[in-house]
């Protein structure tokens, strides 16, 4: 992130975004969620019927319909990531977001895994550990989304941005684990656009004279979230 600034919520506040933000925009959530379910709900529906054959030829088949249900998890993960940020930055997020998320796939993938690996240790450790670092570490998928960064920075970064159950802080505060996205404030390395994903320069913030020219030739404008 390019700045330190956090505001503060209520948790009242947090819910009435939720339920408002689903309540304007049921459609589209109730069609994503849809398209999900079918999406994951196919290939591990064909493994549950290769594994309950009696076929030692169709077990192989069956792994890698688990595999495939693996990627297809991890793409519905980052696309529902990606949507919630779009409408915490107060833009309309649309279908497309469900697969344009694609280029930090593997990125995510590791992240993913290190993420599972820290819980499922502290939950062999004394259970206690294990959801404690579950909270700490959540949301380095919005770091790795928002900003591209590294599996290992976005698990630093979510440790640091969020206390020690700050998620269970009373009604009086509490920060965000990262800056509240306005348009004045997009993701700060990567645009949430349609046509493309938009490097910006890591030193100073800034794109090129050169990429603001094609920025504006491909999307008709400059800083605009489509």
């Amino acid at each position: 992130m390019t700045t330190e600034s956090f505001e503060r919520f209520t948790i009242g506040e947090a819910l009435s975004f939720g339920w408002d933000t689903m309540k304007n925009n049921l459609a589209f959530f109730v069609l994503a969620l849809l398209i999900a379910w079918v999406a994951e709900g196919i290939p591990n529906g064909l493994q549950s019927i290769f594994y309950n054959t009696d076929c030692v030829a169709l077990i192989i088949p069956g792994i890698v319909l688990g595999l495939i249900g693996i990627v297809v998890s991890v793409f519905v993960y980052m696309a529902f990531t990606r949507i919630g940020l779009r409408f915490t930055a107060g833009e309309t997020a649309d279908y497309a977001d469900l697969y344009l998320s694609y280029p930090l796939f593997w990125k995510f993938l590791g992240g993913y895994i290190l993420y599972v690996l820290i819980v499922l240790g502290g939950l062999i450790l004394l259970i206690v550990p294990g959801i404690y670092w579950g909270i700490k570490y959540h949301f380095f998928a919005y770091f790795i989304i928002d900003e591209g960064v590294s599996p290992t920075e976005a698990l630093k970064r979510s440790s640091t941005r969020l206390g020690p159950f700050m998620t269970f802080l009373p009604a009086h505060g509490t920060k965000r684990p990262w800056p509240k996205m306005t348009r004045s404030n997009p993701p700060s390395r990567y645009r949430l656009s349609h046509r493309q994903v938009e490097p910006i320069c890591p030193t100073c913030g800034q794109k090129s004279h050169a990429d603001r020219l094609q920025a504006q030739r491909l999307t008709g404008g400059i800083g605009k979230i489509r």
